[in-house]
């Protein structure tokens, strides 16, 4: 009987056996709980995780037990495919629409001009102290310069 006439579990667990590890060791070494290792060797579609997990942890597996993992990918979403599709969600957040995303662009616009013609008209937040007193060397550099002027 050929590998492709197999199920996926019977194929798996024949590479497993062949590799000689059991499936503890195996859960071990691919980080991949074993009760997730066992529902694939048992054909067991509704102990496995969300499909997108699924498939990535039957590619891995296939990988470590040194099968080709497409075929078994194909098969298992085939599988998957056979799952009914969960009843529709109590609730649904409606998607933003061009309209609400028009209006959420304007107010951020009206914002950020509000709060900087705002600020603008605070005024300076900073005072000045010692006007009066010019440090020397600027005062040197500011003589040199009037006298180059004339």
């Amino acid at each position: 009987m050929a590998d492709r006439d197999l199920n996926i579990g019977n194929r798996l667990q024949k590479a497993r056996r062949l590799k000689k590890v059991n499936i503890s060791l195996a859960a071990r070494d691919l980080c991949i709980p074993q009760k997730y290792l066992h529902a694939f060797e048992k054909n067991d579609t509704s102990s496995l995780p969300e499909p997108i997990y699924a498939v990535g942890f039957i590619r891995t597996y296939a990988d470590y037990l040194g099968l080709d993992p497409d075929p078994l990918v194909a098969d298992l979403k085939a599988n998957f495919n056979e799952i009914p599709e969960p009843a529709d969600p109590l609730y649904t957040v409606p998607k933003p629409g061009a309209t609400t995303m028009g209006i959420l662009l304007f107010l951020g616009i009206a914002g950020s001009l509000g709060y900087f013609g705002l600020a603008s008209m605070a005024g300076p937040t900073y005072t000045v102290q010692n006007a009066d007193q010019i440090p020397d060397h600027v005062a040197k550099l500011l003589e040199e310069e009037e006298a180059g002027k004339n």
